[in-house]
């Protein structure tokens, strides 16, 4: 057995002894709270969406915006979805 492949395994305990110390006196990790969402969940063709007011839309599916408080309106060369005031 060479004797530079033994040093290598023992270095690498030593690393792995000195994280798994730092891991136990730092604790355990405090819990993420889940990131909030302002968009509506809706379907849309047939397929799930979460809408939100600037989003790109396809004019063809305006009906479906309607449902959900939104309306798709041309905005320069594009369609954006705004919140529908009739539906409020």
């Amino acid at each position: 057995m060479n004797p530079h492949s033994t040093a290598r395994v023992g270095g690498g305990a030593a690393v792995a002894a000195a994280a798994a110390t730092l891991a136990f006196a730092l604790g355990p990790a405090a819990p993420v709270a889940p990131a909030k969402s302002n968009c509506k969940s809706a379907r849309i063709a047939g397929k799930h969406r979460c809408l939100t007011v600037g989003q790109s839309c396809t004019h063809r599916y305006e009906k479906q915006y309607v449902k959900y408080g939104f309306s798709c309106v041309k905005s320069g060369r594009q369609w954006r979805l705004v919140r529908n005031r009739l539906a409020f």
